[in-house]
């Protein structure tokens, strides 16, 4: 048996996108495998904003063999009177590749008929996984859908790099122009450099990236998102209780680290409804409640990635407060939208 790891690299999908296209993806995958005999033991998946993974395990090496039938003449033409083969016999024998002694006659609907039986050897899947992976990423379907390079490639965004390994071996697969090879890379900014995989283990392969900040799992980041939201949430007496905006944030970071903000207590003056719309649907932040429900207070908290969680924080806290003709600034420096600089 082997194991197969296939990663689509890409530009950064729109949260809805990912876990819908991992489900495809996968189903594909399967449906064509299971098609070409050669069903896998487990079809596991992984995903960030930037990557589509699928792990594989368990293909047959190599197609079982498959017996072949294929039905010829009326056995009235392919045999004469004494039963000796004719020239439509033996060129129907030939054609399928049998000795014309092999030949059987089948009874059917239509009457007695020629039937050619034949084994068909298998297969190595390294022969088909290539193309077979190119039909099954090319099936997966999207909201919306671009064209980028010269082949036509249609997918979400621009697929940017591709590692394909069947066990230790690189597949010879090439999709939109770029050739799959045996590298990821981790986070692009905490780890962007290019990583080798060794062979195919799906165990490997999250362990490598939960080494270079980026966590593949879906589940494991949506949890790890929980339990920091909710340390964050305790000492207000809430928690986390929002699951829809809790996926959609766990697929729009690779490597998830809370922090708590808050804004003017002015805005409390805008009805709760609409400061919970803003604060979810524009800005995908968690709004804090307290025990019973309301909105006491002008916290909020929200996930982002660790290296610039801090400084974000720091520096738009201040643009939250004085807006001028040119949008908001930062109330120490007047730049637009706040400065990168953590001392404003």
């Amino acid at each position: 048996m082997s194991d197969l790891l296939y990663e689509i690299g890409t530009e950064e999908l729109p949260a809805g996108y990912l876990e819908p296209a991992l489900e495809q993806l996968a189903a594909e995958v399967e449906r064509r495998l299971s098609g070409c005999r050669l069903p896998p033991e487990r079809v596991r998946t992984a995903g960030t904003p930037r990557r589509l993974a699928l792990a594989v395990e368990g293909i047959p090496e190599v197609q079982p063999p498959v017996e072949v039938r294929s039905v010829g003449p009326p056995a009235t033409v392919a045999f004469d009177q004494d039963g000796n083969p004719t020239p439509a016999a033996e060129g129907f024998a030939r054609s399928k590749g049998v000795p014309v002694e092999s030949l059987q006659v089948e009874q059917t609907q239509k009457g007695p008929y020629v039937v050619a039986v034949r084994q068909e050897a298998g297969r190595p899947a390294a022969d088909l996984l290539p193309e077979l992976l190119r039909q099954a990423t090319a099936a997966v379907g999207w909201p919306k859908s671009m064209r980028w390079e010269p082949e036509g490639c249609l997918f979400a965004r621009p697929i940017r790099r591709l590692a394909a390994l069947l066990d230790a071996e690189v597949l010879p697969l090439t999709i939109a122009g770029i050739a799959a090879g045996r590298t990821t890379r981790g986070h692009r900014f905490l780890a962007p450099e290019e990583l080798d995989l060794e062979d195919a283990s799906f165990d490997s392969y999250l362990e490598a990236l939960r080494s270079r900040f980026v966590i593949a799992d879906i589940q494991e980041r949506r949890e790890l998102i929980r339990r920091q939201v909710n340390e964050l949430l305790a000492p207000h007496g809430s928690e986390l209780a929002d699951e829809a905006l809790l996926e959609q944030v766990a697929n729009m970071v690779e490597h998830p680290h809370a922090v708590e903000g808050s804004f003017d207590e002015h805005f409390l003056e805008v009805p709760a409804p609409v400061l919970v719309a803003a604060m979810k649907e524009h800005q995908a932040y968690f709004p804090v409640y307290d025990a019973e429900g309301k909105l006491p207070s002008s916290s909020w908290a929200g996930s982002a990635t660790t290296w610039s969680a801090p400084t974000a924080w720091r520096s738009c806290r201040p643009a939250s407060r004085r807006r001028s003709a040119r949008g908001w600034t930062c109330a120490a420096c007047g730049a637009p939208r706040g400065c990168a600089r953590p001392i404003c």
